[in-house]
Parts: structure tokens; C-alpha cells; sequence
């Protein structure tokens, strides 16, 4: 049998209308008011399910649904000259359940934002027949299982957001048919394994329009892309907690207006590019939990807009650790705000222009092999934050070693601290890291206890 005509579909409905009691069920909307609204018969359906089936009584605002006005329906609008709904936004309204199994109309909407609600179950599959959408966003929900192949239909999309939620399964293929794509993230919220995305990052170079990429807490795997060249318009790329591997490509540092570079937690191997000192727009910088072999790159020292720079080792693990001394050519970093380079083997002694950082608020490099006394430089660092421990430094310069009146009131909160710290001292790999120094001085009071120190005193 040959599939229904839309004329045919509405005639259908219409008379289901015309027959369908004139009661509605408790606490929901009746479909039959749609023989009366000033918008499209199935636009005014698929809205009627939709508050039937996420509690609509419920929502914190459902002003004027049941209305003959559609268009005053609330987070509802309606194009004057069609009559069809053009956008829905129910975002943080207490839509509770699962969307309808089925929409028949809304095929004029262009902007759907349904985040931070209660939504479960599966991104239904008939999303891909809302072919004038450019706005996608049911973010922070509860929803669960594969992303629908048919996303790649949705050829005019500019702004997809589905994080915060349990997805499952490949990031489908078809993502990279989305040529008007300026806004990709499906980053995960779960803590278990099974709702995460796995499998490969399909080839997006065709995207060329993205800003934002967020695909963090996933389990994507295979090589670190290297096609990312061909996105110069690319502001953030948020890749962290997935298993990318292979070596972090030069062409990185072709992304100009790059402002957000977050890779913690994958297997990167080999060198940092030192074309990463070529994004001039970079503000955040975080490699941290690679496996990275090679020395800090100065031309880090050239990213004079960077705030936050994270290249942390991961201490729980025997994996490769970035080793050289700390370039002279951070202190060029006027802009810092935070500097962690823990737990990896950097080697020789603090460099003294680190003091220069007037803007620094925390300072981690604590568990490498640093030697030598901290430069008294560090004394005009207005530091609320700061671990230097399990190195090799010489830490006996009492009267010098309190930095800042915001740091002395950090360290009235030394016992948390200490458990922090301390916690570490069980790890084979920092035994032989002693402490040096009186256990009085502030560097040294959170370490008493841990092997291999080598404090002294009461």
C-alpha cells in the first residue's frame, strides 16, 4: 500500500477529531482543541502530545497552553504569515517523561532548545525529519542510548548541543554531512562506561564553520584528527577523557582564533608541537594525563593571552612524563592565572623569573625533580594556591617563605591539604622525592610522614 499523502493525513485527523469525546484525560490537554486553533493542524498536535507526555500540568510555566492562541502558548512562536510553529523553547521548564513516539508535523521549526529538564529515554529517530532546524539543543536531560543516524539530515543546523546526557554508542557519520555547523557538543554525563560515546571521531573536516567542539568524558578512540587545519573559524576544542592517540599533529597551532585547547586524559604520545606558541588567542591550555615524552616547548612562552596553563603527569599510573628543565620563557605569560606541571620529572632549578607572574594565583609543581632553593622572587606572588612538594628543593628560608597574606590564609586551611598530600606518599614512584627542610616552613608542613623525607624538628 502506498503510503499516506499529507492532504490525506490531515483529512484522517480531522475526523478522529470530530470524534474523539470532548473530555480531555486528567491533567492533560485534549487534541480536540486543535479544531479550533489559529496554527497548522499537526504542529498543533505534536505540541499537545509533547505536554501530554512530559507532564505538562507540571512544567514550571505552561501559560496559555490549551489556549486557542497558539502563539501565546508559552516558549511557543508561531510564523503570522503560515501559521506553522517556527521555535519551542521549553529549556529548565520540568518537562518530565519521554518524547511522543511520533511527530507528525512541527516540520516549519526552526529552533528547538529543550535543555536542562527531565527528558529520558532515546533521542527518537523521527528528529531528522525537522529538516528547517538550525538550532538543536535538549542538553542536561536524562536521555540515553544510540544518537540517531538521522541527525545527519538535518543539513541546515547551525548550534547542535545533546551534553550533559548518557548517549551511546558512534557519533554518527552523518554529523559530518552538517556543513552550517558552528556548535558540536555531546560531551557525557555519566559515570558509567556504558553511557558514553565510543568508537572513532568520524571525519568532520567538511565542517569548516565550527567554533566549538565538546566531546568530553567519552570513550572515542583512534588517532588525534588530523584535518583540524581546515576549521579556522575553531574557538574551542574540548577532547578531554576520551582515548585519542597518536601525536598531537603541528598543524594545531594553524587555529587562530583557538581560545579553549583541552586534551587532559587521553594517550597522546611523542612531542608538544611548537607550533602550539602560534596561537595568539589561546586562553586556556590543558594537555595534562598524556603520555607525552618531550621537553616543554618554549614557544609556550609566546601565548600571551594564556590563563591557564595545564600540563600535569598522571600520578597513578607508570606512563611517560614530560622531563627538561621549565623554560625561562613562561615568565613571558603575563596573563597567567594558574601554572600546574605536576607530577612529571622536570629537572633544574625554579627559574627565578616565574616571580614575575603578577597575576598568578595557583602554582602546582609539586612531584618532579626540581633542586635548588625557590627563588626569593616567589615572594611577590600574590599566591592563594601552592604545592612545591615531594621535589628536591632546599626549603630553609624561614622568613621568606611566606608569600602573601592571601597565601597565609590559604594555609589556615592546611589540613585539607595535608590530605591531599599525604595521600601521595604511598606511591612507589615518589619514595625517592624527599622533602628537605624544617617541617615548620610552609612547603615542608604538609609532608611529615611521607617516605623519604628528610624534614627535621620537633
Amino acid at each position: 500500500m502506498a503510503p499516506w499523502s499529507e492532504r490525506a493525513l490531515r483529512v484522517a485527523l480531522s475526523i478522529v477529531l470530530l470524534c474523539v469525546p470532548m473530555q480531555a484525560g486528567a491533567g492533560n490537554l485534549s487534541i480536540l482543541l486543535c479544531n479550533n486553533v489559529n496554527v497548522d493542524l499537526f504542529d498543533c498536535v505534536d505540541l499537545v502530545n509533547l505536554y501530554n507526555a512530559t507532564d505538562g500540568d507540571n512544567w514550571v510555566n505552561h501559560t496559555n497552553w490549551g489556549s486557542n492562541d497558539v502563539d501565546s502558548w508559552y516558549g511557543v512562536i508561531v510564523d503570522p504569515l503560515s501559521g506553522r510553529v517556527i521555535a519551542l523553547d521549553l529549556a529548565l521548564n520540568g518537562l518530565d517523561g519521554e518524547f511522543p513516539p511520533s511527530w507528525i508535523g512541527l516540520q516549519a521549526l526552526q529552533f528547538l532548545q529543550l535543555s536542562s529538564n527531565a527528558l529520558r529515554g532515546e533521542l527518537p529517530e523521527y528528529i531528522g525529519d525537522l529538516q528547517s532546524l538550525t538550532f538543536l539543543q535538549v542538553g542536561f536531560n536524562i536521555l540515553e542510548g544510540p544518537l540517531p543516524d538521522s541527525l545527519g539530515n538535518l543539513t541546515l543546523l547551525e548550534n547542535l548541543f545533546l551534553g550533559g546526557n548518557q548517549f551511546s554508542g558512534p557519533l554518527p557519520a552523518g554529523i559530518g554531512n552538517l556543513l552550517q555547523l558552528e556548535v558540536l557538543d555531546v560531551f557525557s554525563d555519566s559515570f558509567d562506561a556504558g553511557g558514553r560515546l565510543t568508537g572513532p571521531l568520524p571525519d568532520l573536516s567538511g565542517l569548516t564553520r565550527l567554533r566549538r567542539i565538546g566531546l568530553d568524558a567519552n570513550r572515542l578512540e583512534g588517532p588525534f584528527p588530523t584535518y583540524l587545519d581546515q576549521m579556522p573559524m575553531l574557538e574551542e576544542l574540548r577532547l578531554r577523557g576520551n582515548r585519542l592517540s597518536g601525536p598531537l599533529p603541528a598543524n594545531v597551532g594553524s587555529l587562530g582564533q583557538l581560545r579553549v585547547l583541552d586534551l587532559a586524559g587521553n594517550q597522546l604520545i611523542g612531542a608538544m608541537p611548537s607550533t602550539l606558541g602560534n596561537l595568539g588567542a589561546l586562553e586556556e591550555l590543558d594537555l595534562s594525563f598524556n603520555d607525552f615524552t618531550s621537553t616543554l616547548p618554549s614557544a609556550l612562552g609566546d601565548l600571551a593571552q594564556l590563563r591557564v596553563l595545564r600540563i600535569a603527569g598522571n600520578p597513578l599510573e607508570a606512563r611517560p612524563q614530560v622531563t627538561g628543565p621549565i623554560p625561562a620563557a613562561l615568565a613571558n605569560l603575563n596573563q597567567l592565572e594558574e601554572l600546574n606541571l605536576e607530577f612529571n620529572r622536570l629537572s633544574g632549578a625554579l627559574p627565578e623569573c616565574l616571580g614575575d607572574l603578577g597575576n598568578l594565583s595557583v602554582l602546582s609543581l609539586q612531584a618532579n625533580d626540581l633542586v635548588g632553593p625557590v627563588p626569593e622572587a616567589f615572594t611577590a606572588l600574590g599566591l592563594n594556591t601552592l604545592y612545591l612538594g615531594l621535589n628536591f628543593l632546599d626549603a630553609d628560608q624561614d622568613d621568606r617563605l611566606i608569600l602573601s597574606p592571601t597565601l597565609q590564609t590559604w594555609f589556615n586551611g592546611i589540613p585539607n591539604t595535608v590530605d591531599i598530600i599525604a595521600g601521595l606518599g604511598f606511591l612507589d614512584s615518589l619514595d625517592q622525592r624527599p622533602v628537605v627542610g624544617d617541617p615548620d616552613v610552609v612547603f615542608a608542613s604538609g609532608f611529615e610522614g611521607l617516605p623519604s623525607n628528610s624534614c627535621t624538628g620537633a
